[in-house]
């Protein structure tokens, strides 16, 4: 095998994976934490436009109206409170969009997912 083959073969697909980490990196969407009480203020202000509850406490969602120059945030809830909060949103009117998925994907085993079709 010719070694500038076997270069080849391994610097473009370094290349490619390393334009699309920092890709990610450069563009995600600006998203703030919340503090589960913060996340309840929220609710109770009437401020989610959508929120996902995920199996293992995370939380991801919008704003109705920007918080900090941010639409998007991300939490961390306790076991059941999820149960809480949805009812707490269902009594809102208009009610948000609220999603029930299994664990978050990390970006990691997304990045991995893809790679077989990058490479």
């Amino acid at each position: 095998m010719n070694p500038k083959n076997v270069v080849n073969r391994l610097i473009l697909p370094l290349i490619l994976i390393l334009g699309f980490v920092f890709f990610f990196i450069f563009t995600s969407p600006n998203v703030k934490t919340l503090a589960y009480s913060d996340l309840l203020k929220e609710v109770d202000r009437a401020n989610i436009q959508k929120i996902i509850f995920y199996s293992n406490g995370g939380v991801d969602g919008q704003f109705k109206n920007p918080q900090d120059g941010s639409m998007r945030f991300t939490s961390n809830i306790g076991e059941g409170d999820s149960a809480f909060l949805s009812r707490k949103l269902e009594s809102q009117s208009p009610v948000p969009e609220i999603i029930k998925r299994g664990a978050a994907s990390s970006f990691w085993s997304m990045l991995f997912g893809f790679l077989p079709i990058i490479i």
